[in-house]
């Protein structure tokens, strides 16, 4: 038999069988198999053969040899008919199918199944596998990558050192409780000090469950650049669910970091420091930012206020919160409000607690010093943040933070070669600015103090669904009465109109001079142009101290998909129910179902 005499483990032997089969074109099986320790071969292609090869290890040694004092290297009798079948080698194929289990897992969502695991070794491996073989596979998988993620929690520390090592300007913290089992790990790539000049001001905030064995709760943060694509700024682990006390710790990452969150608004009549927050009114979270953050203007999403609109008066008020947060017109504003009360009082009771401030586009009308909101009234780019990193929320904390970090440096330059070498205004703006342009044909400019730089404009009518209407500007300050001058600092129509017709400027020329740097190439192609140092996994060495967050008691959250039910009063006897009445203090039903709440009988059910 010719086959080495030392292994390091049992693939090895596995793998000098295969060969031993193909050179001697004899079969053999797995008759004994010991924990992956010992196992013993016999032929298969004969029957009665006296082939014998035991492997082995010897006490206080790793390697495993051929044990030649137990074996007989020989085949004898008659062939076995080509019908027969012997017992099929099950064990040898442990570990054999973790390349189909991994392949299905890099191409599918959603969990392998053993079906999956069979083609998969069919087609790739051309083995012809059992169920059960599929199924202890995955298993296999499932427990080796679990003792794998174990051991990554070790990993953390010397993969933020080495971080920071290659962007010593980063924001990285990390803590842990006094028995080592890490709480809480916090990122801010150093790019972002420059990059938030070149972004929107507004910044998204919201966190997402982890999927893992280990769970957690990720915070991040994250704002539109000048093409209004989705730029990850900064995010957050934490062993504890979404609360006040985590957000803190998140947004004092936040300032510590970037000092141009907490910077005096460049416009003379805000009031408020240079970025606004918008948030979905989670209680910890709007707390946390008056503390961090008590100069700069937080907004609430309108889908989170119309989900809680519905749940007070129906679907018909949640319809029209997205136009009060939206409108700038008073007309509008009253004419919803009006039919919310109409619709529900509670409704309307529920949105008028809600600072107009806040929510309502009317108040930016009202109150000019509050900052430009640029539209974005919903937390739709944190939703799409959460969406971008949802593979990354399956894994383990160290493959969290990796697949993040991976995450925004591909985006980076995926957006950089898309935007390279281009310049000027972005086409969407255009395209708005084209048919502003076109639309302002008919409209009317007056001057209503000589060079006062105060106009009105008289906008035609362009059917019954638009009548005609006036709003007033003013060019000094770049404001209008229809409010979408100054909150998306982009000329609105009325202010086309003048350009238009008083200024006589060209469509170019508008484009070039009165659109601000938010929404052109230049700023688009400046925000880009750093990048995101990756660390090698490679390269990091576990520290022996660090431990899995320490998980006492099952988190509220987002409940099982499986809901648990307990037995109704029919399906056993009363008497031996566990179930108890509120009611009556009867067993064997509930008080939803307890004939007393009609006001009748003593709660017991007749079932004769």
């Amino acid at each position: 038999m010719d086959v080495p005499t030392i292994f390091e483990d049992m693939s090895q032997v596995d793998l000098a069988m295969d060969k031993y089969e193909e050179s001697s074109g004899v079969r053999v099986i797995i008759a004994k198999s010991c924990k992956g320790r010992s196992r013993l071969y016999l032929c298969a292609s004969h029957e009665g053969c006296c082939f014998r090869a035991k492997f082995g290890s010897k006490q206080g040694m790793d390697d495993i040899m051929l044990k030649s004092a137990f074996c007989v290297p020989y085949h004898s009798g008659p062939l076995v008919p080509g019908g027969k079948r012997r017992r099929a080698p099950k064990r040898r194929l442990r570990g054999r199918l973790k390349h189909s289990v991994e392949l299905v897992m890099s191409v599918k969502e959603a969990d392998p199944v053993p079906k999956d695991v069979m083609r998969a070794a069919a087609n790739h491996q051309k083995k012809d596998v059992t169920y059960n073989q599929s199924f202890r596979a995955i298993q296999e998988v499932r427990f080796s990558r679990a003792e794998s993620q174990l051991v990554s929690f070790q990993l953390i520390r010397s993969y933020i050192d080495q971080f920071l090592e290659k962007k010593p300007d980063s924001t990285v913290m990390a803590e842990c409780d006094g028995n080592n089992h890490i709480e809480r790990v916090g990122i801010v790539p150093g790019i972002m000090k420059r990059a938030m000049r070149l972004v929107r001001p507004v910044m998204s905030l919201d966190g997402a469950h982890l999927k893992s064995k280990w769970g957690g709760t990720l915070y991040v943060a994250s704002v539109k650049s000048a093409c209004n694509e989705i730029y990850p700024v900064g995010f957050a682990i934490m062993n504890e669910n979404e609360d006040e006390a985590g957000w803190l710790w998140f947004l004092e990452l936040l300032r510590s970091t970037i000092d141009i969150l907490v910077m005096d608004h460049p416009r003379a009549r805000v009031a408020y420091k240079y970025f606004s927050f918008i948030s979905d009114r989670q209680k910890g979270l709007v707390n946390a930012l008056q503390r961090v953050f008590p100069d700069n203007h937080p907004c609430f999403c309108s889908v989170h206020l119309a989900r809680n609109a519905e749940t007070k008066g129906g679907k018909k008020i949640a319809k029209l919160v997205h136009s009060l947060a939206t409108t700038f017109s008073g007309y509008e504003s009253r004419r919803c409000w009006a039919e919310i009360e109409q619709v529900s009082s509670k409704g309307r009771a529920y949105l008028e607690g809600i600072p107009k401030k806040q929510w309502q586009g009317t108040a930016w009308i009202e109150n000019p010093s509050l900052p430009p909101r640029f539209g974005i009234v919903t937390t739709n780019m944190s939703e799409s943040a959460n969406s971008m990193l949802e593979k990354a929320r399956t894994g383990s904390w160290l493959d969290c933070i990796d697949q993040i970090l991976s995450i925004m440096l591909e985006r980076i330059c995926t957006l950089r070669e898309k935007h390279r070498g281009r310049s000027g205004v972005v086409d969407e703006m255009r395209g708005i600015l084209e048919t502003r342009w076109n639309n302002c044909a008919g409209f009317q400019v007056w001057e209503l103090l000589e060079n006062g730089g105060i106009f009105r404009v008289c906008r035609t009518s362009r059917g019954p669904t638009e009548p005609e209407r006036s709003y007033v500007l003013n060019i000094r300050e770049q404001t209008c009465e229809c409010g979408k001058w100054q909150d998306h600092e982009v000329p609105c129509i009325d202010a086309i109109a003048y350009y238009k017709k008083i200024e006589k400027q060209t469509l170019q020329y508008i484009i070039d001079n009165h659109v601000s740097g938010q929404y052109k190439f230049e700023t688009v192609n400046e925000l880009l142009k750093d990048n995101i140092i990756p660390v090698c996994l490679e390269t990091i060495s576990a520290d022996g101290i660090t431990l899995p967050p320490n998980v006492v008691k099952r988190r509220s959250g987002r409940p099982k998909k499986v809901r648990l039910r307990k037995r109704t009063r029919f399906a056993h006897d009363p008497q031996k129910s566990n179930i108890r009445c509120s009611r009556c203090k009867k067993t064997g039903h509930n008080v939803r179902t307890c004939l007393r709440r009609d006001g009748g009988g003593n709660g017991d059910l007749d079932l004769s």
